[in-house]
């Protein structure tokens, strides 16, 4: 049984939302476990240069910067999930189609911001330089190209030609 070319668009959509959904979601959870852990990291020196690019311990993010972008990620991934038909929207369509694009214009810069810093101006220690390069700047970029592409779409009205 063939599936028709909307309906297979529409399941792409959703798989491509729980996805980034899913990312989102453990990088939050990543930033929850931070609060009380270095982990995957032995110290907390290995955990700045190469999450944070520093060797200054006092420029280390707060607890509650950390706790505000663990809850930002989770906020993230409700949006995204709701593009998707994963979650609820109570809010109006635009809202949640504006909500996508802030979403993907974020992640967007971020990536952008980290290959020009790390790449091109090479400016934060290693290994972080390293890993900005070839993780955090493709995966943020990814996210920001997946959080634009779901972004729902307005609903098409008549011109004043055809009414």
């Amino acid at each position: 049984m063939a599936v028709s070319g909307e309906a297979s668009v529409a399941r792409w959509r959703r798989v491509a939302a729980l996805s980034a959904a899913l990312v989102l979601a453990a990088l939050g959870l990543l930033h929850v476990v931070w609060l009380r852990s270095t982990w995957p990291f032995a110290t907390r020196e290995q955990m700045l240069r190469t999450v944070v690019g520093s060797l200054d311990a006092d420029k280390a993010p707060s607890v509650a910067a950390t706790a505000i972008v663990a809850a930002l990620l989770f906020m993230a991934a409700w949006i995204v999930l709701a593009a998707g038909h994963w979650a609820i929207w109570p809010l109006p369509a635009r809202s949640r189609r504006i909500a996508m694009q802030v979403l993907g214009c974020t992640f967007l810069m971020r990536a952008v911001a980290g290959w020009v810093v790390s790449g091109w101006l090479k400016l934060p220690v290693e290994p972080f330089r390293h890993w900005d390069i070839w993780l955090y700047a493709p995966l943020t970029m990814l996210l920001g190209v997946a959080a634009l592409t779901l972004a729902p779409r307005p609903a098409s009205t008549p011109s004043r030609d055809n009414a």
